[in-house]
């Protein structure tokens, strides 16, 4: 079978490319669909689990057409949201019936007007370069309690021009372990948070400020305080909002901040980024 171009251009409008070669490879970026944020800015997803209803903030690179972007020093993508999006944009905890519990690489590389971004409940890892950019105008950001792994330069500023630094000057980490980088690797000074702001502040939870007060957290920011983000009791909520999935009904801290498999005796936990009451 020998595909046309315009076969292939039709190909690629459906989300699925093709490679020419003797035997022709036909791929298809299977599950994509898009979803609007809090802010009304769409948010491109790919599912990533049929079966545990997962999906990923997605970002997609077409092999038929790969460039590189001389000022990323990286290949053009295509954004999960439009690079034109400006303000805050919040990534949701679900998304068409599905549990966000991802970002992808570059996910949001070039969107350079987005001032905040809060990234929501049940959201584990934060790929390599997702908000990475020279003119990333990015000012604050807000990762979750399930926060386990951030990608190398997720939010640094342009890792090649030296002279100036991103608009990112206030972080919070609402998870009590540090994240570690993708797959558990250990995260260096030149990783995540590279070239932010100079008087950049990051805020983690009350009680976690032990565990945050080491390299490379103290090198990338100003100053680390605690911030009681927990600490709501009108946000006291029952166990059986958040059984309907399996990250959210095992993902249990105590309030010492030690993370448990699950509860067995009565009494107030955090999961989900909030206090619940077990009977």
């Amino acid at each position: 079978v020998r595909l046309t171009y315009a076969d292939m251009e039709a190909l690629n409008a459906q989300g699925i490319w093709t490679e020419p070669s003797d035997t022709i490879t036909i791929h298809v970026r299977s599950g994509v669909f898009s979803a609007l944020s809090p802010e009304d800015i769409s948010v491109t997803y790919r599912i990533a689990d049929f079966n545990d209803k997962a999906c990923s903030v997605y970002a997609w690179s077409d092999p038929m057409n790969l460039s590189m972007d001389p000022e990323l020093d990286d290949y053009v993508v295509t954004p999960a949201i439009a690079p034109t999006a400006t303000g805050k944009l919040t990534v949701p905890s679900r998304a068409d019936g599905y549990w966000v519990t991802s970002v992808s690489n570059s996910a949001f590389q070039t969107c350079s007007g987005l001032t905040e971004i809060e990234f929501s409940e049940g959201i584990k890892s934060i790929g390599e370069k997702a908000c990475y950019s020279r003119l990333f105008s990015l000012e604050k950001v807000t990762l979750p309690s399930t926060i386990e792994e951030l990608g190398t330069y997720c939010f640094a500023a342009n890792w090649r021009d030296y002279t100036s630094r991103s608009n990112l000057r206030e972080v919070n980490i609402k998870a009590f372990t540090p994240p570690t980088g993708l797959n558990g690797s250990s995260i260096d000074y030149t990783s995540a948070f590279y070239n932010i702001a100079e008087n950049a502040v990051l805020y983690v939870p009350t009680g976690a400020l032990t565990a945050y007060n080491v390299e490379p957290w103290t090198y990338w920011f100003s100053r680390i305080e605690e911030k009681a983000f927990f600490e709501d009791q009108d946000a006291i909520k029952s166990i059986s909002e958040y059984s309907e999935h399996s990250d959210y009904s095992e993902a249990f801290f105590d309030l010492s901040g030690r993370r448990i498999s699950k509860p067995t005796k009565a009494g107030l936990y955090i999961t989900n980024g909030k206090k619940v009451v077990i009977k």
